[in-house]
């Protein structure tokens, strides 16, 4: 995981904290459900650049690319 999605994933932790316990028409659990939404899009396409340079790194050697 890179810097900025780690500092995300704190921020997802407060606002999920503050927003316990709260009707989900309150601001703090919508906010929190659009942060979510936001950061969960950016760690697919995070995983999905990831595996898409290693597969292309070792495009040659299937047995150091480490995916079966």
């Amino acid at each position: 995981m890179t810097t900025g999605l780690m500092k995300s994933s704190l921020t997802s932790n407060k606002l999920y904290r503050k927003c316990i316990g709260k009707p989900k028409t309150h601001p703090a659990h919508i906010r929190y459900v659009k942060y979510r939404n936001i950061y969960n899009k950016l760690k697919q396409i995070a995983k999905t650049t990831y595996y898409a340079n290693q597969l292309n790194t070792f495009k040659n050697d299937s047995k150091k690319h480490g995916i079966y």
